[in-house]
């Protein structure tokens, strides 16, 4: 009896821990708010023993002690620190122990003493005599290494993969069942099965499969991957689904998993009648008084490196210093695009074309500020004159809209959308140069679309400062 009621006993447990959490309509695995929390409260108390040392030092050499409450500053040093990791990607489920981590963790421990130095500067007052900036480092790079290795361990492992079954035996299935064996995936397929007919992979899903037979084997979603959904026995799904168990279909898996909108599988109904695509006054309000104000303050910050690099793009080759270009705006409504010159005054004499890797037409200067997005600064001006936000689908020349909207369907929806600096598609594929490209990030642009908010934007932001000190994507 015991072993019987076993898995009712732990399966609200593991289903806690496996959650895909939605903040404001965007998807973050379980696993990820978990590692940052844990990680903050490891860093919050690291950074207590070694201030208390600190102060010991400063006590013992009689010079004055420090008399603030370093709880206050405690806190904001975790956060910065944090806001750093996420700025460099440090908790991306990609990234591994690999080399690529290190440089991260790295990258992430710079900008977070950075920040660390200013919030002293600012806060610290008399704490500074303790001299709080130079031990950030030491606690920083202890968290990382021992929060990324228990993550690393814990996914491998399987602790924070929810059991499923997957139904199909077609390429759809195939292409989740690929995905589920990635470090990306909140998912660990333990069967599969096909509806009907000869099963090729795994066995048959019969009609009589009760829900408790599932639970046994302690499996909480069915992932549906069928090329014909009219074979699917509902009556079962139903079942299934009022007995706790999640059914998840084809398109809600891409996006709650990988963060984009398939277009293979692209249903306007399911679009239509899902949740999404909604701002209300407030959050337009907001936005904009964020696009502004951002917009302003970068303005200024970079006010000398804009008058440093016009300097070098009128040194380097003739031609104008900033770059005039039609784009498509929102609703389809054409504007003139900002930026730096990056490419010789005869680039383009005839058709407009996509940059290559390494293109001819780039200069040196072009490529340096290609690479770094320096080229992109000019285009403030364009966000502060409502042409673009700070966040959105990238704006694309009218010629190629043409082009593209007659080849990948549902293009032209993107423009409902004011146009971004940067955006969901750019922090998440690299730079597209190919109809195949402009496909893909079509489908990060309709995720973004339908589940836009403040805090994706913000997070967007953030980790554009990653796209930026890692040049990726640019050509």
């Amino acid at each position: 009896m015991f072993k019987a009621l076993l898995p009712d006993v732990i399966f609200p447990w593991a289903a806690f821990l496996n959650l895909v959490i939605r903040i404001y309509r965007h998807l973050i695995p379980t696993a990820t708010v978990l590692f940052v929390a844990a990680e903050a409260f490891l860093l919050f108390f690291l950074i207590k023993f070694f201030a208390a040392l600190q102060i010991a030092n400063v006590g013992s050499a009689g010079r004055a002690t420090i008399t603030h409450n370093t709880t206050t500053l405690s806190l904001l040093l975790v956060l910065t620190t944090v806001l750093s990791g996420l700025a460099a990607g440090l908790y991306r489920q990609t990234l591994g122990t690999s080399l690529g981590w290190i440089l991260t963790a790295a990258t992430a421990t710079g900008l977070s003493l950075g920040l660390g130095m200013l919030v002293m500067a600012v806060f610290g007052g008399d704490v500074i005599e303790g001299q709080w900036e130079l031990i950030l480092p030491l606690p920083c790079t202890i968290c990382f290494v021992i929060t990324r290795r228990v993550a690393t361990t814990a996914s491998a492992r399987g602790f924070f993969k929810r059991r499923a079954v997957l139904i199909g035996d077609g390429a759809k299935a195939t292409e989740i069942e690929a995905f589920s064996n990635t470090a990306s995936s909140s998912v660990r397929i333990v069967d599969r099965l096909c509806v009907g007919g000869t099963a090729s992979l795994g066995g048959t899903l019969e009609v009589n499969w009760p829900a408790n037979r599932l639970k046994a084997d302690g499996i909480q979603e069915a992932l549906i991957a069928v090329d014909d959904p009219r074979a699917l026995p509902i009556e079962l799904l139903l079942q299934w689904k009022l007995s706790g168990i999640a059914v998840t279909d084809y398109p809600t898996f891409w996006e709650r998993e990988a963060g984009y909108i398939s277009l293979d599988a692209f249903d306007p109904n399911w679009f239509v009648y899902g949740e999404g695509c909604r701002r209300g006054r407030l959050g337009r309000a907001l936005k904009r008084a964020l696009d502004i104000a951002v917009a302003l303050l970068l303005l200024v910050a970079t006010a000398p490196l804009l008058c440093a690099f016009a300097l070098l793009v009128r040194l380097e080759s003739p031609g104008p210093v900033l770059y005039r270009q039609q784009r498509t705006g929102r609703y389809g409504k054409p504007f003139m695009l900002l930026k730096f010159r990056s490419m010789r005054a005869d680039a383009e004499k005839a058709t407009p074309k996509w940059a290559t890797q390494n293109d001819p037409r780039v200069t040196r200067i072009g490529r340096f500020m290609r690479s770094t997005r320096i080229d992109e600064l000019p285009q403030l001006v364009n966000v502060i004159l409502g042409h673009m936000s700070l966040i959105g689908p990238r704006p694309e020349r009218p010629f190629f809209v043409e082009q593209l909207g007659k080849e990948i369907p549902y293009y032209n929806d993107r423009h409902f959308a004011r146009p971004g600096l940067t955006g969901w598609a750019q922090i998440n594929y690299p730079y597209g140069a190919s109809t195949a490209d402009a496909r893909r990030k079509l489908e990060y642009d309709l995720y973004y679309l339908k589940n836009q908010s403040i805090l994706l934007d913000l997070y967007i932001m953030l980790s554009t400062v990653r796209v930026i000190l890692f040049r990726e994507g640019s050509r």
